[in-house]
């Protein structure tokens, strides 16, 4: 996989866009791998958390399903729109800022 972005400049440009962390460390085998390993291994732990709260259904578990839900709503939301407009970029305050 890694390779793949090396040799292809439109994966190395989304790479940097939605995970800059993994495309710092694009360049070091060892180093992309262990952050591969890490955002997966986050990845994991979120599932099985939202897993866990989904099995144990009260009130505060039940909001927190859905704000869990709409953040994922709100990163794929994101990326679609980096994905049609690679122009603009999301602030971390998620205010659209364009640079022309």
């Amino acid at each position: 996989m890694r390779q793949q972005i090396l040799n292809n400049a439109e994966l190395r440009n989304n790479l940097v866009n939605q995970m800059p962390r993994l495309a710092g460390a694009l360049y070091d085998p060892a180093a992309f791998r262990e952050v591969f390993q890490q955002m997966n291994a986050a990845r994991s732990a979120e599932e099985a958390r939202f897993d866990n709260l989904d099995n144990n259904i009260t009130e505060e578990n039940q909001a927190e399903v859905e704000k869990m839900i709409r953040m994922q709503l709100i990163e794929q939301h994101r990326q679609e729109a980096m994905e049609e407009n690679p122009e603009c970029k999301l602030c971390q305050n998620t205010y659209y800022e364009c640079s022309y």
